[in-house]
């Protein structure tokens, strides 16, 4: 893997962070019930959080 990839937990925020958010994004749709979105909001803060560890570590944000 290049030093670009992300890693361990990163990798494991941003993956899980993408499916919460996939998945109940369009559960809400299907169901019509607004307390999914917070459920995809988490899950795009989780995968949010896991690209701002990995930039840190590669040099990009200090």
């Amino acid at each position: 893997m290049s030093q670009h990839s992300p890693e361990g937990a990163d990798r494991i925020l941003i993956a899980t962070g993408s499916a919460l958010t996939i998945t109940a994004l369009l559960a809400a749709v299907a169901l019509h019930e607004q307390w999914l979105l917070l459920i995809a909001a988490i899950g795009f803060c989780a995968h949010h959080i896991g690209w701002a560890n990995h930039r840190r570590r590669i040099g990009g944000v200090r």
